[in-house]
């Protein structure tokens, strides 16, 4: 289960008021998910004027999908979650293709949540490997190739970031 802890960095720099801020967005590559939806990826440089050396990084996160509560659209992913999301994410890609875990093993679920509540993981019922993104009031699947391609959105994020 996932939960809403308290929010990132990025987020109370982004909602602080009475702050004048120049915010840079990159958007990212969508992740689409099976039957429908997709969440939509912008890296996001914010510093007020004058401070660029004070900036603050991340990601943010919109996901579109039916049905989904309002509070569950937008998460914030802080600069220094990505880099474990890309190594786990790796780690579960690796899992699906011989890393122990099997075909059946309905025990196993691999997973790792942001600071903002947003899980990504992996699951293994009788059929193979099931990939999943959750909020706290949601679960979509997501094809492994969906999954491939949030890594390399995540990894293309922490580039640029990394490089401003």
């Amino acid at each position: 289960m996932c939960i809403r802890d308290s929010p990132t960095s990025l987020e109370l720099f982004l909602e602080e008021p009475g702050v004048l801020l120049v915010k840079r967005h990159h958007p990212l590559a969508p992740v689409q998910f099976q039957g429908g939806g997709r969440m939509r990826l912008d890296a996001l440089v914010a510093y007020e004027p004058g401070m660029r050396h004070q900036r603050t990084m991340g990601i943010r996160a919109e996901i579109d999908a039916p049905g989904l509560a309002d509070e569950d659209r937008v998460f914030y992913i802080d600069v220094h979650e990505i880099e474990e999301l890309v190594r786990a994410i790796g780690f579960m890609i690796n899992s699906t293709e011989g890393e122990g875990f099997t075909e059946g093993d309905e025990a196993t679920e691999i997973s790792i949540s942001t600071r903002d509540g947003l899980e990504v993981g992996v699951r293994f019922p009788a059929g193979g490997a099931e990939h999943f993104l959750r909020t706290p009031s949601s679960s979509f699947a997501v094809q492994r190739a969906g999954f491939a391609a949030l890594r390399m959105a995540l990894n293309e994020a922490r580039e640029l970031l990394f490089s401003q």
